[in-house]
């Protein structure tokens, strides 16, 4: 927390943008949870009825919600990065100018490879957080309680039965993140040692090359970029089958609602309207919870 604190202080002097940018965020939630609604207008009633005005009207009005939504996307975007660069701009001057003011000493032992990785793709990393990382979390948490509420409201038993599958989501994901952190921490670690001999062996060329060193520099390098490889492909391993995984549980809690809620439109207990409008909620309420896992890993 106290580092998260630490990189908040970063965006303070673009408040202004980040306070619109996270309006844009909810009203493009807002026309999110309202689209379902004008769909099921337009079953309901422009279709089921024969309300040719209804129909039109509720088409135009979903057509200027649409365009709308795309403004607001772009404009979130824009001052999403325009915050995040502003971020690193900061950080990689403030980085360099504290490595400028640092004694002999710290230089003489510090590593060159950790601190150009420091600079470089620590920063970067950071950058992604505060742009689009944050933004997107919280992005996928509004999403996430604003289609929930509105769920139940529309009717309680299809609610319930959607959402029997988010906490066996959550554990996957809980469960996934504890073991994949130190995957993450030891693929950074090796970054750095690859970055530290690329350096070294950079800087005194002429001392390889002089005691004929190139082969065994060579051999190492290799071990420590096959290090790497082996380390992100276990990541990607974890990756390629979690998030997939995830999807397909949302994926059946959908099937079994539209089997539920076929039956309760037949029973006339439910509209076929109410029945589309739900399903559009409840695909929405797989996004979210697949852009956090997604940002989580």
């Amino acid at each position: 927390m106290k580092s998260f604190m630490r990189v908040m202080q970063y965006m303070r002097p673009f408040l202004l943008s980040e306070v619109v940018a996270y309006g844009c965020m909810l009203l493009i939630n807002a026309a999110r949870l309202v689209s379902p609604q004008l769909i099921r207008t337009i079953v309901d009633v422009g279709i089921d009825q024969n309300r040719t005005d209804v129909l039109l009207q509720s088409v135009l009005i979903l057509l200027g919600i649409t365009v709308v939504q795309g403004f607001l996307s772009f404009s979130q975007v824009f001052l999403t990065e325009k915050v995040s660069q502003g971020v690193a701009y900061n950080m990689r001057n403030e980085v360099y100018k504290k490595l400028q003011n640092l004694s002999f000493s710290y230089h003489d032992h510090a590593q060159g490879g950790q601190l150009l990785a420091r600079a470089t793709s620590d920063v970067e990393r950071l950058q992604r957080i505060t742009g689009r990382g944050i933004l997107g979390l919280v992005d996928g948490l509004v999403l996430l309680v604003g289609t929930t509420v509105v769920l139940i409201q529309m009717n309680l038993i299809l609610a319930g039965l959607s959402l029997l599958i988010m906490p066996i989501i959550i554990l996957i994901m809980r469960y996934f993140l504890i073991k994949m952190h130190p995957v993450w921490r030891k693929r950074q670690d090796q970054t750095a040692i690859m970055t530290t001999r690329v350096e070294q062996n950079l800087r005194g060329v002429t001392v390889v090359r002089g005691f004929a060193q190139e082969p065994a520099e060579i051999t190492r390098f290799d071990g420590d970029n096959d290090a790497i490889y082996d380390t992100s492909m276990k990541a990607a391993r974890a990756g390629s089958f979690t998030m997939p995984f995830i999807v397909f549980l949302a994926m059946i809690s959908t099937v079994v609602i539209l089997w539920l809620g076929g039956n309760l439109v037949m029973a006339s207990y439910i509209t076929i309207g109410t029945l589309v409008a739900f399903n559009s909620y409840l695909l929405q309420l797989v996004n979210p919870v697949r852009r956090i896992g997604m940002l989580l890993t």
